[in-house]
């Protein structure tokens, strides 16, 4: 219990609720990706079984980092919620036969929340290989959907140059704060613009379904600005001690971030397979040292083929990671 309370990042979550909510998602998940779908347009169900299960995973992942779970854990976690999004525009533009049809539409305010975020945690997270693969949910494989808004857009181009103009910012509330940040040179000017921004965040978002659950009975996970955390880092902001005030100002992302280094092994794995972990059960891909976070002193040589094997961890599921061939 005290462990719980000293690493949580939020105070409303205890840790019986944590751990009810977290069962009920991994639960739901597993049911709903495992439905038969026996309804008269099967194609149909996947779609909402998808839709749902990729929601409850980003949900899960929320929860998670809100109850003080480790950030090289979930940064693994992550390709969870990227992959079901991925499975779930694939299904989606089957079923509508539009190569172009958006996961999120962003001009609801709910899918656009989670899209930001989204994208804010593959920069936090130092993932921004997923970068494309996150564009191309709502943009479509024309990308016919591009440049709906300005913010969306200007996070993107710090990583392709090849992104729209667009001048509207789609939420003004609080968003018009965000978007003045990035059209000045001053980083003075700029914090200040993320400190109004900041200040309105949680109130000017009452709208969103999420706002003011942790006074329901269920469906909270966390309250999180990580695009103000991501416009931190891609402004070079050095200083960010100032918004530590804020409840909901994920600080130690920006630490996290600022600290970590992907090791040339995983670069090597990234490069190869597109991936920076391989989840326990699964094949090894390339012969050569692996080890996982999971775990004390698990650093092994395994051959290519090998499963790699599972355990019980507190951390939760259990990921390796390549080290090296030596």
């Amino acid at each position: 219990m005290l462990k719980f309370k000293f690493n949580r990042r939020q105070q409303f979550l205890d840790e019986s609720y944590y751990q009810s909510t977290r069962s009920e998602l991994v639960s739901a998940i597993e049911s709903f990706l495992s439905e038969s779908n026996d309804d008269e347009d099967i194609e149909a169900g996947w779609v909402d079984s998808y839709s749902i299960a990729s929601r409850y995973q980003f949900d899960l992942f929320i929860l998670d980092y809100t109850a003080g779970k480790p950030i090289e854990y979930l940064r693994l976690e992550f390709d969870k919620v990227i992959e079901l999004f991925k499975e779930l525009s694939i299904k989606q533009r089957a079923y509508y036969k539009n190569n172009n049809f958006s996961v999120f539409d962003i001009e609801i305010l709910d899918d656009y929340c989670v899209y930001i975020w989204i994208i804010s945690l593959c920069y936090l997270l130092k993932r921004t290989d997923l970068l494309p693969l996150v564009a191309n949910l709502v943009d479509g494989e024309d990308q016919e959907n591009g440049g709906k808004d300005w913010i969306v857009e200007e996070f993107l181009a710090f990583n392709d140059d090849n992104r729209f103009d667009c001048s509207d910012v789609l939420f003004s509330n609080p968003y018009f704060e965000l978007s003045n940040a990035f059209v000045t040179q001053d980083n003075k000017v700029s914090f200040k613009h993320l400190n109004k921004f900041l200040k309105k965040w949680y109130k000017d978002l009452s709208g969103a379904p999420w706002h003011d659950t942790h006074k329901s009975e269920g469906g909270y996970y966390g309250y999180w600005a990580f695009e103000a955390a991501c416009a931190v880092i891609l402004l070079e902001i050095e200083n960010d001690k100032e918004f530590h005030e804020y409840l909901y100002y994920p600080k130690d992302l920006i630490e996290f971030y600022r600290t970590f280094k992907p090791s040339s092994a995983e670069i090597d794995l990234l490069t190869k397979y597109q991936k920076v972990s391989i989840q326990a059960g699964k094949k090894c891909p390339q012969s050569g040292y692996w080890f996982t976070i999971a775990k004390e002193n698990t650093r092994q040589y395994f051959k290519q083929g090998e499963i790699f094997p599972d355990f019980e961890s507190d951390w939760g599921d259990v990921y390796w990671q390549f080290d090296g061939e030596e």
